[in-house]
């Protein structure tokens, strides 16, 4: 078993993680992989898209599917792109996602969780994008610094 960048699910598993998402428009969008880390690459007649999970926001950065190969094919785009650097030290750490499951965070990032190792975990795909989408939803609005009291997980 070896740390897999470019992680594919089924169209199932792609819609069931989505359901929560509802303040983004995935019309159109067909999912081509993720992240170690769940962020989503959807492409449509437009470009390539990509859903940033940890920032709550989807947006076209390439034009094509070979834009994103290209950049995916560098260091820094497989850092930027698919968090490599920390994927990896997650799986230095002995966290070995299964078919099922990704690299998340214990206390998601938006809710003050440090972007540290000591805070990654693993988690199923379709339940961390979806907690992802759930949290986004409830916090998008707020301005920056408010204090969270709680939140309510579907």
């Amino acid at each position: 078993m070896e740390l897999e960048l470019i992680r594919r699910f089924s169209d199932d598993q792609y819609a069931s993680a989505l359901e929560s998402w509802t303040f983004e428009n995935f019309d159109g969008k067909t999912p081509l992989f993720t992240s170690p880390f769940g962020d989503l690459f959807l492409s449509d007649e437009a470009g390539v898209w990509y859903l940033d999970v940890l920032g709550g926001r989807l947006a076209m950065n390439w034009q094509n599917t070979s834009e994103l190969e290209a950049e995916l094919n560098t260091t820094d785009g497989r850092n930027r792109w698919l968090s490599a650097s920390r994927a990896a030290e997650g799986w230095g750490n002995g966290l070995h996602p299964s078919d099922s499951e990704i690299f998340d965070f214990a206390v998601f990032p938006a809710l003050g969780g440090p972007m540290s190792a000591e805070n990654l975990c693993v988690a199923d795909f379709v339940v961390s994008v979806n907690i992802a989408g759930q949290i986004h939803s409830q916090i998008r609005d707020l301005p920056p610094g408010t204090s969270i009291g709680g939140l309510s997980i579907g």
